[in-house]
């Protein structure tokens, strides 16, 4: 079902835009390319690269949600909430702006590095007490709430001090799939990849460590050396997908949700629904964003914090009750 869902977005996103097309028109263009006809150009040129771009961020954002809530035993707990989203992208901007490093490896590098340090600091800065308590739960999430804003209101400030930067101004704090991503795609797609791999082979200790630290330290599992690959994961994984579509929220607070419910707590069976539901998810609200302010669009972190802002409260409210 999943699989299905995933296929249908991924068709979605390439036959729905400024200008519709028949998805007998897709479908063709995808297997039989003929650059004299239009539709063919417009799906190959324009909106595949999209496409692969969506699913790649929902499934690392999912991901890192999803190994986030996991380790921190914190169901609030979202690359974008806890501000791993927000490092990543001040640590592109910054480099873009005072150092001019605008080529696909230096902003993955950067990016990264700015996820996990925000993760990081946050993760030290909000645990606290052996239980997974509210009050717990609460010092965390405030405390990525507070890096988040810092970080955003610092690149804020950055993007603005050169006039006419609206559209970047709007993508580094919110976050789109409109901006063209196909020179850093091929990038970052091995460090998505490489996320993905470090949380799949650290899924048994991530799942005793959600255990708490003394069950993880009897069964002979070092709890610093999971964390920081953990943290490693997510940090690739956040930097990734930030480098690509911006500091996109809430992907990786609502799907480990679902994904629990589906298939229990455990990371590995939650890897394998989390990633192709994360990048269905995110390309069906950039769907419903092309679809809402024809011939324009309204940018998928829009979409996605109108739905994601109920659920976090939500839950907050659930955690806190």
């Amino acid at each position: 079902m999943i699989s299905g869902l995933t296929i249908g977005a991924a068709l979605a996103s390439l036959a729905v835009g400024a200008r519709d097309l028949p998805w007998g028109d897709v479908l063709v263009a995808l297997f039989r390319f003929d650059p004299s006809r239009a539709a063919d150009v417009i799906i190959w040129e324009m909106r595949v690269t999209r496409t692969i771009t969506g699913l790649a961020v929902g499934a690392a954002l999912a991901a890192a949600g999803l190994v986030m809530q996991q380790i921190s035993r914190n169901p609030l707990a979202d690359p974008g909430i806890l501000g791993i989203n927000g490092g990543a992208a001040l640590g592109v901007v910054l480099s873009i702006w005072f150092l001019g490093w605008r080529d696909p490896l230096s902003q993955s590098g950067v990016a990264v590095a700015g996820a996990g340090l925000a993760a990081l600091f946050v993760y030290l800065l909000g645990r606290g007490g052996r239980a997974a308590d509210s009050a717990a739960i609460l010092r965390l999430t405030l405390a990525g709430i507070a890096v988040s804003a810092l970080c955003l209101a610092v690149v804020s400030a950055v993007v603005l001090i050169d006039q006419g930067t609206r559209n970047l101004y709007r993508f580094w704090t919110i976050g789109s799939l409109a901006e063209d991503s196909q020179g850093r795609l091929w990038w970052l797609l091995p460090l998505i990849a490489a996320g993905l791999a470090i949380a799949a082979l650290m899924s048994r200790k991530m799942d005793a460590l959600a255990l708490g630290a003394d069950s993880a330290r009897s069964f002979g599992i070092s709890v610093p050396v999971t964390v920081g690959a953990a943290l490693l994961s997510v940090a690739l994984l956040a930097g990734g997908a930030v480098a690509l579509a911006g500091p996109i929220g809430f992907v990786g607070l609502i799907v480990p949700h679902v994904t629990r419910r589906l298939v229990g707590p455990s990371i590995l069976p939650g890897l394998l629904v989390a990633v192709p539901m994360g990048g269905a998810v995110l390309l069906l609200c950039d769907v419903v964003g092309r679809i809402l302010a024809r011939p324009a669009e309204i940018q998928t972190g829009i979409i996605l914090a109108l739905i994601g802002g109920p659920v976090f409260l939500a839950l907050m409210a659930k955690v806190v009750r």
